[in-house]
């Protein structure tokens, strides 16, 4: 980071240029802290703040509240603004420039000059398409930023899970995977043409297990159209249980096959 030498005796001569250097230098230095969470210099990344309220009875205008952005290694401040329509994806970034009147100074040729720069972002609201301005539904905060960054550098595998039913045909794998969140996701297929009303599918391995009995209620098909509704039960011994009526009684006998990508993530602890 630059820096102002100011420790030779002597007397100094501190002029404008030395503040200039000064503020430079900081701005150069936030630009990079700044660089791992923008993809350009245009981008704005929201620091904090800048959330979508309402004021509640009796007007309930739709507010986004004080906060700031960050933009090209800068922090902009963002006022609370009332927006006149409430739907945010009519609302767009833009960069607004004053000057503080504190900051109108006499210079010795008697001319009148404004040193205090004001720069503010604030929301403008338009019913077509800004391409220029950056829309407010897609901005990010940092926080979303860092989590990007760590889903790029762990993203997290699929892991094979091992066919562990005889009658399951192998060619069908099943995977699964924890995410970031500490969710786990099954993908694959489960395809047998041996059923029974309680079976057996495949068991997850510790660490991977939910904290309690899981059940996902699950409509099973086949070529012929809907044939019943079942439940797959993730257990927490890690064992994937499907329970049902015997597809076979029905007097249907092709394979029957279970989505697993069609299970919602579970979360564990």
């Amino acid at each position: 980071m630059n820096k102002l030498i100011n420790t030779q005796n002597g007397g100094f001569d501190f002029k404008s240029d030395d503040l200039r250097w000064m503020q430079n230098s900081f701005i150069e230095a936030l630009k990079g802290l700044a660089s791992p969470y923008q993809t350009s210099n245009t981008e704005l990344v929201i620091l904090s703040g800048c959330e979508e309220s309402s004021t509640g009875a009796p007007n309930f205008d739709t507010i986004v509240t004080s906060g700031f952005i960050l933009c090209n290694g800068e922090i902009y401040y963002h006022a609370s603004q009332i927006m006149s329509t409430p739907n945010p994806q009519f609302w767009y970034w833009t960069f607004q420039t004053t000057f503080d009147t504190n900051g109108l100074k006499v210079f010795k040729d008697q001319q009148s000059h404004d040193t205090y720069e004001v720069n503010r972002v604030i929301l403008v609201e338009s019913f077509s398409p800004q391409i220029t301005l950056q829309a407010y539904t897609s901005t990010k905060t940092i926080f979303h930023k860092i989590k990007d960054s760590l889903a790029i550098i762990q993203k997290p595998d699929w892991i094979t899970l091992p066919n562990q039913y005889p009658q399951g045909l192998p060619a069908w794998t099943m995977k699964y995977m924890k995410d970031l969140d500490g969710f786990v996701h099954l993908t694959g297929y489960f395809i047998t043409d041996v059923w029974y009303n309680t079976m057996f599918i495949n068991q997850l391995p510790s660490g991977y297990r939910p904290p309690f009995d899981f059940e996902v209620p699950y409509i099973l098909y086949n070529q012929y159209g809907v044939l019943t509704k079942t439940t797959i039960t993730i257990k927490s011994d890690g064992q994937i249980i499907y329970t049902g009526q015997n597809p076979s009684t029905m007097g249907i006998e092709p394979a029957f096959t279970i989505n697993l990508q069609l299970l919602p993530p579970f979360r564990v602890y």
